[in-house]
């Protein structure tokens, strides 16, 4: 039967060459299971275990219950994946059955007009001559950062004036 770390490296494998988020999963994995976890055979881990080290992040260590909860859904794949690729133990899933708390971290945020005045200031000071366009846009379309360094001229529409991003931050085209 398996580690955990071993379940993990194999997880992480499997993440690589199909999620995008998959250098968010590595991090996780060695910043947070594997320390906690990577030593125990698969089958060592209890649902008890892990919802005490969870409750954990959130009310000791500070964590966003949106982190706990993605700590949770990947620890979990792991063992559904491990169940799929028939590693010995995985049958046994100490993340069964949990559910996932509500992260209530919806936000709407818009810079006031202090900060935008701030902002180009600090743009206007800037050595880079690009910076004031780039920025300009941003604040005249609201795009991420990501979304306008990866937008293509295929995406945007002179004659409608409109730009579609084909894959945003939530997955969806806008």
């Amino acid at each position: 039967i398996p580690t955990v770390a071993q379940l993990a490296e194999r997880y992480l494998e499997h993440a690589r060459s199909r999620k995008r988020s998959h250098d968010i999963d590595e991090r996780y994995l060695r910043n947070h299971i594997v320390p906690k976890f990577g030593k125990l055979r698969i089958t060592d881990v209890t649902q008890a275990d892990v919802v005490a080290w969870l409750d954990a992040k959130v009310k000791e260590q500070g964590y966003a219950q949106a982190t706990v909860n993605r700590l949770q859904v990947i620890f979990c794949l792991m063992y559904k994946l491990g169940k799929r690729w028939q590693v010995a133990g995985s049958e046994h899933n100490p993340l069964a059955g949990l559910s996932l708390p509500n992260p209530n971290n919806e936000r709407e945020r818009f810079l006031t007009p202090e900060e935008v005045q701030r902002l180009k200031t600090a743009v206007e000071a800037s050595a880079n001559t690009q910076l004031k366009h780039i920025v300009a846009l941003l604040l005249l379309t609201g795009a991420r950062k990501r979304e306008l360094l990866d937008a293509r001229l295929e995406n945007i529409d002179l004659e409608r004036r409109t730009w579609t991003i084909p894959m945003s931050k939530s997955g969806k085209s806008r």
